[in-house]
């Protein structure tokens, strides 16, 4: 448990999340493969980093 803790001090996101889901493998990814989108499922201040091996989509 100790781990997750250093784990999501790491993330320095805020607000903090409420959920982390952890994946296997690492991620290199250039600016331009950085995507963003609206997504009005989302509650206030709510947002959704997905971090793959095809870069990163913000919604918000």
């Amino acid at each position: 448990m100790a781990a997750l803790g250093l784990m999501m001090a790491a993330l320095a996101l805020m607000p903090m999340p409420r959920e982390v889901e952890w994946r296997d493998g690492t991620c290199t990814f250039a600016e331009s493969d950085v995507s963003f989108a609206r997504d009005a499922a989302l509650p206030p201040e709510g947002y959704r980093i997905d971090i793959s091996s095809n870069g990163v989509a913000l919604s918000t």
